[in-house]
């Protein structure tokens, strides 16, 4: 939509909601040639058609046009040669006539109608199909509104009381609305692989009469409810955490596969800087010499529980200044790339698109595309 040539005027019609028009448009005629100015799209009074597209006329054709006198005549192509490449090149159309009158031709532009289309529930619908989780499908296949459904079994509250508006009596419901649409943006948040503080800002990140920390525990509380509600999903997640963990990638229903390798970084990586002391290292036994800039394993291991156990970020940050100013030990942290890694795990299955070249039905998912 951003490419559309501002002075075609023709072209830019075509996105615009516009009616259907009646025009006229001069015919000529010099030394017998008659000369028709045309759009490539518009539609002419055709004899025995009624009406016929410009780019579909052919030698033969009678067209209808309107004398200046407000009479009509029935002018015959004799002879129209390559009309298509004349239509697309300059919109004229040649005709050979007898005629020496000058007529006026009456076409009609058709109408343009704009619109918006978005799947229904789509993420959702994939959602359940994937983790199979029963009570998720039950809700498609009776036809309840998916997000009024997850609202219920989520809230323990019946179905009606979770939509915008009561089905038997139309009233407007807004405790219904907001249950349905935190039960909205949690879905959601998941197959988007958004982390909870995240959620937390879209549901409440407009109220003022809750904290931060409020804000958060309340969107943990319902996601809670929800992965109770749909045991499916959770399964679907952890299964899915751990096959991207063993092998560094997701596949979408039909094989195309994400590569995650993010998911197979160890949380910290240790590596020895310069001036550090090798404990393993004995001055007086030269056997030992070898492997003085290395960090032994069990001191790797070690210092890898020690960081795992801390419960704090700021515990771990200050560890990992400490290691590298007082024991040469670099640290990389690789939580955060294991943690955006996470993120695009069940995105990746649920919103991934199929590769064109993919020749996987659902019966080869294990083999994927690349």
């Amino acid at each position: 939509m951003q490419n559309i040539p501002s002075h075609s005027e023709d072209i830019r019609h075509l996105f615009r909601a516009t009616p259907p028009s009646i025009t006229t448009k001069k015919c000529s005629s010099t030394n017998g040639h008659v000369s028709i100015e045309l759009h490539r799209y518009d539609k002419v009074g055709v004899l025995e058609y009624g009406q016929k597209n410009v780019k579909d006329l052919v030698v033969g054709d009678i067209i209808t046009v309107n004398r200046n006198d407000d009479t009509y005549h029935n002018l015959e192509i004799m002879s129209v040669n390559d009309i298509a490449d004349k239509l697309s090149m300059c919109n004229i159309v040649f005709c050979e006539t007898d005629l020496v009158s000058v007529y006026e031709v009456v076409y009609t532009s058709p109408a343009y109608v704009m619109l918006s289309s978005d799947y229904s529930a789509q993420e959702p619908r994939l959602t359940a199909f994937v983790s199979g989780d029963k009570e998720m499908i039950k809700i498609f296949q009776e036809g309840r509104d998916i997000y009024g459904g997850i609202a219920g079994l989520s809230f323990n509250l019946p179905y009606e009381k979770c939509l915008e508006f009561n089905p038997e009596t139309g009233e407007y419901q807004p405790d219904g609305k907001a249950r349905r649409n935190e039960a909205k943006k949690i879905l959601l948040g998941i197959t988007y692989g958004r982390a909870i503080p995240s959620i937390a800002e879209q549901l409440y990140g407009t109220r003022t009469d809750m904290t931060d920390d409020e804000k958060v525990k309340a969107a943990q509380n319902i996601y809670d409810s929800v992965m109770k509600a749909f045991p499916g999903v959770k399964a679907l997640m952890k299964n899915a955490k751990e096959f991207a963990k063993e092998h560094g990638y997701v596949e979408t229903i039909l094989g195309r596969r994400r590569h995650i390798p993010e998911m197979q970084l160890p949380e910290y990586e240790f590596s020895a800087m310069k001036g550090y002391v090798n404990p393993d290292v004995d001055p007086l036994d030269i056997t030992t010499l070898q492997n003085s800039s290395d960090i032994p394993q069990r001191v790797k291991d070690s210092l890898y529980k020690e960081l795992k156990s801390y419960k704090y970020f700021g515990q771990v940050a200050q560890r990992i200044k400490d290691l590298y100013e007082n024991e040469h030990i670099r640290v990389t942290n690789n939580r955060k790339k294991i943690q955006d890694g996470e993120r695009q795990i069940l995105n990746s299955i649920i919103q991934g698109r199929r590769s064109t070249n993919c020749p996987y039905t659902l019966n080869h998912i294990t083999h994927g595309c690349t």
